[in-house]
Protein backbone atom coordinates (compact mmCIF):
# COMPACT_ATOMS: atom_id res chain seq x y z
CA UNK A 1 0.00 0.00 0.00
CA UNK A 2 1.25 3.02 -0.90
CA UNK A 3 -0.10 5.52 1.45
CA UNK A 4 1.68 5.24 5.08
CA UNK A 5 -0.39 7.12 8.12
CA UNK A 6 2.19 8.99 10.72
CA UNK A 7 2.55 11.98 12.83
CA UNK A 8 3.30 15.19 11.87
CA UNK A 9 6.85 16.43 12.66
CA UNK A 10 7.54 20.56 12.79
CA UNK A 11 9.03 20.49 9.20
CA UNK A 12 6.25 19.08 8.02
CA UNK A 13 4.11 22.78 8.42
CA UNK A 14 7.00 24.21 6.19
CA UNK A 15 6.52 22.22 3.68
CA UNK A 16 3.14 22.34 2.77
CA UNK A 17 3.38 26.31 2.75
CA UNK A 18 6.18 25.89 -0.36
CA UNK A 19 4.08 23.59 -2.01
CA UNK A 20 1.76 26.20 -2.70
CA UNK A 21 4.43 28.04 -4.40
CA UNK A 22 4.36 25.56 -7.45
CA UNK A 23 0.77 23.63 -6.96
CA UNK A 24 -1.81 25.08 -9.19
CA UNK A 25 -4.69 27.75 -6.70
CA UNK A 26 -6.66 26.19 -4.49
CA UNK A 27 -4.94 22.56 -5.01
CA UNK A 28 -3.34 22.87 -0.58
CA UNK A 29 -3.87 21.55 2.51
CA UNK A 30 -6.02 24.38 3.55
CA UNK A 31 -8.66 23.82 5.67
CA UNK A 32 -12.54 24.76 6.04
CA UNK A 33 -13.69 27.49 6.98
CA UNK A 34 -10.53 29.20 5.77
CA UNK A 35 -11.02 29.14 1.74
CA UNK A 36 -14.77 29.62 1.91
CA UNK A 37 -13.93 32.95 4.15
CA UNK A 38 -10.27 33.75 2.20
CA UNK A 39 -10.76 32.97 -1.73
CA UNK A 40 -7.65 33.21 -3.75
CA UNK A 41 -7.13 33.21 -7.41
CA UNK A 42 -3.46 33.33 -7.99
CA UNK A 43 -0.39 32.09 -6.73
CA UNK A 44 0.69 34.55 -4.38
CA UNK A 45 -2.35 35.38 -2.51
CA UNK A 46 -2.68 31.24 -2.39
CA UNK A 47 0.50 30.78 -0.59
CA UNK A 48 -0.45 33.77 1.89
CA UNK A 49 -3.31 31.62 3.00
CA UNK A 50 -1.37 28.87 3.65
CA UNK A 51 1.07 30.77 5.30
CA UNK A 52 -1.31 32.25 7.62
CA UNK A 53 -3.24 29.06 8.47
CA UNK A 54 -0.15 26.67 8.16
CA UNK A 55 1.76 28.99 10.79
CA UNK A 56 -1.29 29.24 13.31
CA UNK A 57 -1.27 25.24 13.02
CA UNK A 58 2.10 24.77 14.07
CA UNK A 59 1.27 26.76 17.34
CA UNK A 60 -1.29 24.66 18.07
CA UNK A 61 0.75 21.34 17.26
CA UNK A 62 3.67 23.20 19.70
CA UNK A 63 1.13 24.42 22.57
CA UNK A 64 -2.58 22.38 22.71
CA UNK A 65 -1.76 19.78 24.27
CA UNK A 66 -4.86 17.77 23.47
CA UNK A 67 -3.67 17.69 20.00
CA UNK A 68 -3.04 14.94 17.84
CA UNK A 69 -1.75 15.81 14.38
CA UNK A 70 -1.45 13.36 11.68
CA UNK A 71 -0.20 13.20 7.85
CA UNK A 72 -0.84 10.71 5.00
CA UNK A 73 2.16 10.39 3.04
CA UNK A 74 2.17 8.85 -0.38
CA UNK A 75 5.05 6.62 -0.69
CA UNK A 76 5.69 6.36 -4.64
CA UNK A 77 5.25 9.88 -4.91
CA UNK A 78 8.64 10.73 -2.62
CA UNK A 79 6.55 10.66 0.82
CA UNK A 80 4.57 14.27 -0.11
CA UNK A 81 1.74 14.91 2.50
CA UNK A 82 -1.60 13.73 0.66
CA UNK A 83 -3.25 14.44 3.79
CA UNK A 84 -3.36 16.15 7.33
CA UNK A 85 -5.65 16.11 10.58
CA UNK A 86 -5.96 17.17 13.62
CA UNK A 87 -7.98 14.94 16.51
CA UNK A 88 -8.50 16.32 19.97
CA UNK A 89 -8.67 13.86 23.45
CA UNK A 90 -10.43 15.85 25.65
CA UNK A 91 -10.32 14.19 29.06
CA UNK A 92 -12.94 16.25 31.19
CA UNK A 93 -15.18 16.92 27.75
CA UNK A 94 -14.31 19.74 25.79
CA UNK A 95 -15.01 23.51 27.82
CA UNK A 96 -15.57 26.30 25.14
CA UNK A 97 -14.52 28.59 28.01
CA UNK A 98 -10.99 26.38 28.28
CA UNK A 99 -10.29 25.90 24.86
CA UNK A 100 -12.27 28.24 22.68
CA UNK A 101 -9.85 30.90 22.36
CA UNK A 102 -7.61 28.74 20.01
CA UNK A 103 -10.09 29.06 17.13
CA UNK A 104 -9.62 32.90 16.89
CA UNK A 105 -7.93 34.12 13.86
CA UNK A 106 -6.62 37.01 15.74
CA UNK A 107 -5.74 38.40 12.24
CA UNK A 108 -2.83 40.70 11.52
CA UNK A 109 -4.18 43.78 10.23
CA UNK A 110 -0.53 44.29 8.96
CA UNK A 111 -1.08 41.97 6.20
CA UNK A 112 -2.81 43.37 3.01
CA UNK A 113 -6.11 41.17 1.77
CA UNK A 114 -9.41 42.75 1.28
CA UNK A 115 -10.72 39.34 0.48
CA UNK A 116 -10.16 37.52 3.99
CA UNK A 117 -13.43 37.54 5.83
CA UNK A 118 -12.10 37.11 9.64
CA UNK A 119 -15.48 37.92 11.24
CA UNK A 120 -17.00 35.27 8.81
CA UNK A 121 -14.15 32.26 9.71
CA UNK A 122 -14.35 33.36 13.92
CA UNK A 123 -18.09 33.67 13.90
CA UNK A 124 -18.23 30.31 12.04
CA UNK A 125 -16.36 28.51 14.71
CA UNK A 126 -17.03 30.11 17.48
CA UNK A 127 -20.94 29.07 16.97
CA UNK A 128 -20.00 25.47 16.11
CA UNK A 129 -17.60 24.92 19.47
CA UNK A 130 -20.12 26.61 21.83
CA UNK A 131 -22.48 24.52 20.76
CA UNK A 132 -20.56 21.46 21.03
CA UNK A 133 -21.64 21.51 25.11
CA UNK A 134 -25.08 21.28 24.66
CA UNK A 135 -24.67 18.37 22.34
CA UNK A 136 -21.38 16.30 23.36
CA UNK A 137 -23.24 14.46 26.55
CA UNK A 138 -23.15 13.80 28.89
CA UNK A 139 -21.21 17.06 29.46
CA UNK A 140 -17.44 17.05 30.67
CA UNK A 141 -17.26 13.30 29.61
CA UNK A 142 -13.92 12.40 28.19
CA UNK A 143 -13.99 12.15 24.35
CA UNK A 144 -11.83 12.32 20.98
CA UNK A 145 -13.29 14.96 18.98
CA UNK A 146 -11.99 15.79 14.80
CA UNK A 147 -11.68 19.31 14.34
CA UNK A 148 -9.50 19.35 11.13
CA UNK A 149 -9.57 16.97 8.38
CA UNK A 150 -8.21 17.70 4.02
CA UNK A 151 -6.86 15.87 1.58
CA UNK A 152 -4.97 17.53 -1.93
CA UNK A 153 -7.84 17.33 -4.56
CA UNK A 154 -5.91 14.84 -6.60
CA UNK A 155 -5.41 12.40 -3.43
CA UNK A 156 -9.19 12.13 -3.48
CA UNK A 157 -10.70 8.71 -3.78
CA UNK A 158 -8.10 6.64 -2.40
CA UNK A 159 -8.87 6.22 1.06
CA UNK A 160 -6.46 9.18 2.64
CA UNK A 161 -9.45 10.94 4.61
CA UNK A 162 -10.83 6.91 6.01
CA UNK A 163 -6.86 6.57 7.51
CA UNK A 164 -7.16 9.61 9.22
CA UNK A 165 -10.62 9.75 10.63
CA UNK A 166 -10.31 5.96 10.84
CA UNK A 167 -6.77 6.49 13.66
CA UNK A 168 -9.40 8.43 16.46
CA UNK A 169 -12.27 6.03 16.17
CA UNK A 170 -9.33 3.39 16.84
CA UNK A 171 -8.62 5.02 19.67
CA UNK A 172 -12.39 5.94 21.18
CA UNK A 173 -12.78 2.24 20.69
CA UNK A 174 -10.11 1.05 22.92
CA UNK A 175 -10.26 3.60 25.70
CA UNK A 176 -14.46 2.96 25.45
CA UNK A 177 -15.45 6.31 24.34
CA UNK A 178 -17.09 8.49 21.93
CA UNK A 179 -15.67 10.05 18.94
CA UNK A 180 -17.17 13.37 17.59
CA UNK A 181 -16.91 15.77 14.73
CA UNK A 182 -18.73 18.55 12.50
CA UNK A 183 -19.08 17.43 8.92
CA UNK A 184 -19.50 19.76 6.00
CA UNK A 185 -22.51 18.74 3.61
CA UNK A 186 -19.75 17.12 1.05
CA UNK A 187 -18.39 15.30 3.95
CA UNK A 188 -21.58 13.89 5.64
CA UNK A 189 -21.94 10.46 3.38
CA UNK A 190 -18.33 9.94 3.67
CA UNK A 191 -18.61 10.07 7.69
CA UNK A 192 -22.05 8.15 7.91
CA UNK A 193 -20.29 5.27 5.77
CA UNK A 194 -17.63 4.61 7.88
CA UNK A 195 -19.97 4.57 10.98
CA UNK A 196 -20.81 8.09 12.25
CA UNK A 197 -24.40 9.02 12.83
CA UNK A 198 -26.08 12.45 12.92
CA UNK A 199 -27.15 14.18 15.94
CA UNK A 200 -29.89 16.61 16.20
CA UNK A 201 -30.35 19.20 13.52
CA UNK A 202 -27.37 20.76 12.12
CA UNK A 203 -25.52 24.17 12.80
CA UNK A 204 -25.79 26.65 10.24
CA UNK A 205 -24.57 30.06 10.04
CA UNK A 206 -26.60 32.24 8.30
CA UNK A 207 -26.04 36.32 6.92
CA UNK A 208 -28.03 39.07 7.82
CA UNK A 209 -31.02 38.06 5.40
CA UNK A 210 -31.25 34.52 6.71
CA UNK A 211 -29.38 32.85 3.53
CA UNK A 212 -27.51 30.09 4.54
CA UNK A 213 -23.68 30.55 4.28
CA UNK A 214 -22.06 27.17 5.75
CA UNK A 215 -23.78 24.02 7.45
CA UNK A 216 -22.46 21.67 9.67
CA UNK A 217 -23.83 18.21 10.54
CA UNK A 218 -22.88 17.22 14.04
CA UNK A 219 -21.45 13.11 14.62
CA UNK A 220 -20.92 10.94 16.78
CA UNK A 221 -19.52 7.56 16.91
CA UNK A 222 -19.94 4.93 17.72
CA UNK A 223 -23.84 5.75 17.14
CA UNK A 224 -24.72 3.29 20.56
Amino acid sequence: MPLLLLPMVFSDFDEIIAQTRTAPVGNDLVANPVPTCWPVKDQESAHARAKWHLERQRERFLQDKTAFYLKVVDTDDNFNIAGIARWHYYPEGYSFETHGHWEKSNWDTSVDTTAWNWELHDRILELRDRSRESWMLPAKSPCWILTHLVTLPEQRGRGVGKMLVQWGMECAVKSGLKAYLEAGVMGMDLYARWGFGTVGEAILIKDSNGQVLFQMAKMVYPTK
